[in-house]
């Protein structure tokens, strides 16, 4: 029940990080994963998440690799790029979720996550479509 109060609060936060940076890739990483885990009748998009995920992915690939100081973030790039995926399966576009998927190991090759569940699951998926 909470999510019917802190999702637009959440959504508002994450819009306003937008306005007042717009190559905030973390605030469009909330912004993706909120419409794609918020149900079609009360705003939920798989596309929109694609969309918000895809800037996202775009704008940590734009920046450079280091913070500028010690008190930026260094997190976000990974979780972009799996969220893609799961949202790229949502829609059984596996073989683009398996790219996105590749591109994290290839980013973090020690990320488990990627290689032991989502990597296989997918290709199980793509098996079987042939």
């Amino acid at each position: 029940m909470s999510g019917v109060s802190l999702g637009p609060k959440s959504n508002s936060l994450a819009e306003k990080a937008i306005s007042l940076d717009s190559t905030n890739a973390r605030a469009y990483l909330i912004l993706g994963t909120s419409k794609l885990n918020t149900p079609a009748v009360f705003g939920g998009s798989i596309e929109k998440a694609i969309e918000y995920f895809r800037k996202s992915v775009s704008l940590f690939e734009d920046s450079p690799d280091a913070p500028k100081s010690s008190l930026e973030p260094t997190w976000g790039y990974l979780d972009a790029l799996t969220w893609l995926g799961l949202a790229y399966e949502k829609q059984e576009r596996y073989s683009d979720a398996l790219a996105e998927y590749r591109k994290a190991l290839k980013a973090a090759p020690d990320y488990a996550r990627a290689r032991y569940v989502l990597v296989p699951e997918v290709e199980e998926k793509i098996s079987h479509e042939k």
